[in-house]
């Protein structure tokens, strides 16, 4: 990552409602907004995508983000990939506007991604949905097909079953344990900062990476 990066993408983050602190390197001020990452992990995360881009002459990847979480990441996206960024939230609420707003697993939503790409592949898609392994699964079985590059899954590295009643259960690990044991033709990439963060010492995140050309 060159200076510019770290620089604009720290000037990113600073604006947001989390920060790096000696110690605590995720600090949430406010539980309904906010960049929902992990920063170092996020900042890894970004840095090898957009080599990985870079490196393949990819100018203008198409981004496909299944849980938008207020259209936070779009910028990063925009800014760092000059993205095509296509967002499915099931929350009408969510801040930014939604370009896909519906359940992702629904036979309309996937017709609808379809006509935005138009014939074309996806280059990145970002599972970031209800969390529950079946769910997780779903997304991951219909839209991996779809791209021809990258596929990510966050919270692989959150084994807490329930972080609040009416929310599903934290299961992508689950998956993403099985993927590491069964795929055998792409690479797989784990980006995880184990942290301790003292209101809410159960919260590892992660990002698991499916890289489907890792061969070359």
């Amino acid at each position: 990552m060159n200076s510019f990066f770290l620089s604009r993408f720290d000037d990113m983050v600073s604006s947001m409602n989390h920060c790096d602190l000696d110690g605590e390197d995720w600090v949430d001020t406010n539980k309904i907004g906010g960049l929902a990452q992990s920063i170092p992990e996020w900042r890894a995360f970004l840095g090898f995508v957009s080599s990985y881009f870079n490196y393949r002459n990819i100018r203008k990847p198409i981004v496909l983000e299944i849980g938008t979480q207020d259209n936070y990441q779009k910028q990063f996206y925009e800014e760092f990939l000059h993205a095509e960024h296509i967002g499915i939230d099931i929350d009408p609420k969510a801040k930014g506007g939604v370009d896909i707003l519906g359940n992702s697993h629904d036979k309309e939503i996937i017709e609808k991604v379809k006509d935005r790409l138009a014939g074309r592949m996806i280059d990145l898609t970002f599972i970031d949905g209800d969390h529950s392994y079946d769910g997780t699964k779903e997304d991951y079985e219909i839209y991996s097909p779809m791209t021809k590059h990258l596929v990510a899954i966050h919270d692989v590295a959150n084994t807490y079953v329930n972080p609040a009643p009416h929310l599903p259960p934290v299961e992508t690990h689950i998956l993403w344990r099985e993927i590491c044991y069964n795929e055998k033709n792409h690479m797989l990439i784990t980006f995880q900062k184990n942290r301790k963060h003292e209101r809410e010492p159960w919260i590892n995140l992660g990002i698991g990476l499916v890289v489907k050309d890792g061969k070359g």
